[in-house]
Order: C-alpha cells, then sequence, then structure tokens
C-alpha cells in the first residue's frame, strides 16, 4: 500500500497510537443511535442490535423502552458490497438526514458459516464535524462483537456518554477558529485540537494525492459541480478523501454564504441512484463502478486519480497550466506547519471573494492569477444568487 494510502487511512491504520484507550472520549458527540449489523448467510445483511431498538430488531423480539427506528436500509450501507474480501474498513455515510460512520470486522472462524464472522458496528449522530473520532471506540467494538456475539456493553455505554452535545465546542466546518486553545477549558481545547488536527493532516494528504489536479477539484466545488469520488476497497480511502475534499472552500466566516456549499453525501450505492438524480449540488464518494456509466448523474467523477469530466463541463472544469504553478506555491508552504495547506485555501478563497465583493470588472490576467480559468470566472460573476455580478474584458491569456 502506498505511503499515500496510508496516511488516508490513518485514523483507522493508527488507532490504538493516538491512545483512546476507554469508551468514552473527551467530548459530547451528539450521537442519535448505535448499531451492529451483520452478514447473515440466509438473510443477507441485516441489523443485528441496535439502541434505541430499530423496527427490525423488536420483529426479532429484542426489548427495550422509548422510540423504535426505521434502520432500513443502513444494513446495505454499512456493509459494502465486496467487503468480504478485506480484513476491516470504515464507511461514513448519511441516513435519513443522519450522519453515521461504522468499522467493518471480518474474524477468520472455521466454525463460522462460510469461515468467517462478518460484522460493523457503527453510530448515527446530528453531524458530520465528528464522524472521525468515533473510529476507535467503533473498531474494538467491531473486534469485540465477532469474538463475543451478544454483548453490547461496550457500545452502549459509549451511547449512553455521549448523547449530549456542546454546541459551542463545535469547529467551524467554514473557517479556521478564531480562539486559541489556552483560552478554553481543558475539554474544550481537546475538541478545538482534535478538530484542527484532522482538518490540517485530511488536506495536506489530499494536496499530496492529487498535486496540482487538487486546483481541478477545487474549482469543480466552487462552481457548484456533482463530484463523486470513485475508487476500490477500501471504503475508507474513498471516504477520507471526500471528507477532506469540503475543507477546499475553508474562508472566512464573512464570506461563508457567498459559497453553495455541496451536500455531503458520502458512501452511496446503486440504492441511491434514485435519490441523486434529483441533488442539484453534492459530493459524494462509492467503489460501485456501475456509476462511471450513469453519467447523468455527476458532472466530474475522480476514479482514483483520474478526473473525468461530464461533456457539458469540459471547459469549466479543464486543466490549467496555472494549476503546476499552484500547487508548488502550496508544496512551498509546507515548512510553515501542519496548517499550512488549510490556511492556503482559506488565503485563495478570501482573495477570491474579497476581489468579487468590489464588483468590478476582471481582466482574464487577473482571472487567471486568482486560479480561475475564463469559464469558473463567468460562472461565478454571472450567477444570480450571489451578490458579485461583473464582467470580464478581453485581452491577455486565461490559461
Amino acid at each position: 500500500m502506498a505511503v499515500i494510502e496510508e496516511d488516508l487511512r490513518r485514523p483507522l491504520l493508527e488507532l490504538e497510537r493516538v491512545g483512546m484507550e476507554s469508551s468514552r472520549v473527551d467530548v459530547d458527540v451528539g450521537l442519535e443511535a448505535v448499531f451492529v449489523a451483520r452478514f447473515d448467510v440466509h438473510k443477507g445483511n441485516v441489523i443485528e442490535w441496535s439502541h434505541p431498538l430499530s423496527e427490525q430488531s423488536r420483529a426479532e423480539g429484542q426489548e427495550g423502552g422509548g422510540k423504535i427506528l426505521d434502520l432500513g436500509g443502513l444494513e446495505f450501507k454499512v456493509l459494502v458490497s465486496g467487503s468480504h474480501l478485506v480484513e476491516e474498513d470504515y464507511v461514513l455515510f448519511q441516513f435519513h438526514g443522519l450522519y453515521g460512520v461504522a468499522v467493518y470486522n471480518q474474524l477468520k472462524e472455521p466454525t463460522a458459516p462460510r469461515g468467517a464472522w462478518q460484522r460493523a458496528a457503527g453510530v448515527l449522530c446530528r453531524h458530520y464535524y465528528y464522524l472521525p473520532q468515533h473510529l476507535s471506540v467503533l473498531s474494538k467494538a467491531a473486534k469485540g462483537v465477532n469474538s463475543n456475539p451478544g454483548v453490547y456493553d461496550t457500545l452502549m455505554e459509549y451511547f449512553m456518554a455521549n448523547t449530549s452535545m456542546d454546541r459551542s465546542l463545535v469547529l467551524s466546518p467554514h473557517s479556521l477558529p478564531p480562539v486559541h486553545p489556552e483560552a478554553l477549558s481543558p475539554k474544550q481545547a481537546t475538541m478545538y485540537l482534535q478538530q484542527v488536527a484532522m482538518a490540517c493532516e485530511s488536506i495536506n494528504c489530499l494536496a499530496e494525492y492529487f498535486g496540482p489536479d487538487i486546483f481541478r477539484l477545487w474549482r469543480a466545488l466552487l462552481c457548484g459541480a456533482r463530484v463523486l469520488f470513485m475508487s476500490p476497497l477500501p471504503t475508507g480511502a474513498a471516504c477520507s478523501r471526500m471528507h477532506a475534499a469540503c475543507g477546499l472552500l475553508t474562508t472566512k466566516e464573512q464570506h461563508y454564504n457567498l459559497i453553495e456549499h455541496p451536500s455531503r453525501l458520502y458512501y452511496v450505492n446503486i440504492a441511491d441512484i434514485p435519490f441523486l438524480k434529483d441533488v442539484k449540488y453534492y459530493i459524494a464518494c462509492t467503489t460501485e463502478k456501475v456509476f462511471a456509466d450513469k453519467t447523468q448523474l455527476w458532472d466530474l467523477l475522480i476514479d482514483e486519480k483520474k478526473f473525468i469530466v461530464g461533456k457539458q463541463h469540459t471547459k469549466l472544469l479543464a486543466k490549467m497550466s496555472k494549476d503546476a504553478e499552484m500547487f508548488k506555491d502550496l508544496q512551498s508552504k509546507s515548512g510553515e506547519g501542519p496548517a499550512a495547506a488549510l490556511k492556503y485555501f482559506e488565503t485563495l478563497n478570501t482573495k477570491l471573494f474579497q476581489r468579487l465583493m468590489t464588483r468590478e470588472d476582471m481582466s482574464s490576467g487577473e482571472v487567471k492569477s486568482l486560479g480561475l480559468n475564463m469559464h469558473t470566472a463567468v460562472a461565478l460573476l454571472q450567477d444570480s444568487s450571489k451578490p458579485f455580478q461583473a464582467s470580464i474584458s478581453k485581452g491577455g491569456t486565461c490559461c
């Protein structure tokens, strides 16, 4: 496995190193549900257990009070097609308006049906900010329920300890936090540092993986393109790239509403095709090759490192000679610390929107200096929903 793939999957590969030994992380994460899914040789994918109870669990005789969840279809989100080919994996996903993360584990056992137990332990929560922070506990839980079927104490304790959330601790998804860790309580500082570290590391890995093409991805997101990452198993690598790509729109608080932020769908499969037809602007990932033929569902398909652009957006999302120059500039910032890449895109977006807000006409040379081509600039400047309509003067070379 290449070094960059290890970096992208580091939250899973280095669970023991990060030192999360207990079932209680030092943050409130607002869990809505916790569950275990398994592959059953007779029934296929099933939700084996959940809290609160699912309709399926209640029908199978599991006892418990409180609300009943509709988890129908969740088992196919977390037990990804082909997962029997890997021993461990993880997936980020959206389900009925909630966000989720699950860790899959396969335990080889001669007495088990087909020679192995296959289970995934996961959580559903209200916000995507926290998803990677659950990986440590879920990895241990998935291994635990495979080794001791029917024992869910660890997951239950984790759920009970993390059902509320202090919203003041949420790191803004669109800007670097203005506070300094020393000014926070120990609990707030823990949240702050964990989220900043994850954001910085993921952007750095994304830049290393895509090279200059990271700026094509940036332009695609700026212009409201439907972006779908596609790659073979493990699913976690594709989810990590998608999660990191959202950070390319990092900007100052006052410019947040100037960007149309994509719907974060995370992992999608063929069952999501009817839904995707109606989503105007999204970013998602998949391992299912059938999506390569569903050209009506995406504007930019990123097949591992290969960028496949829909026919209607060929010029809009074309490569630029400026990309290599900007990537070299980005690399030169690497010595400025782990947040260098994230700050680079924040500065880039801030400069762009400050200029657009002047509403003054732009020259083609200025368009290029901002990292855009003529087509992306026109798409931004002529968007009637934005407050910065302007024109681009002719002359010079843009691309």
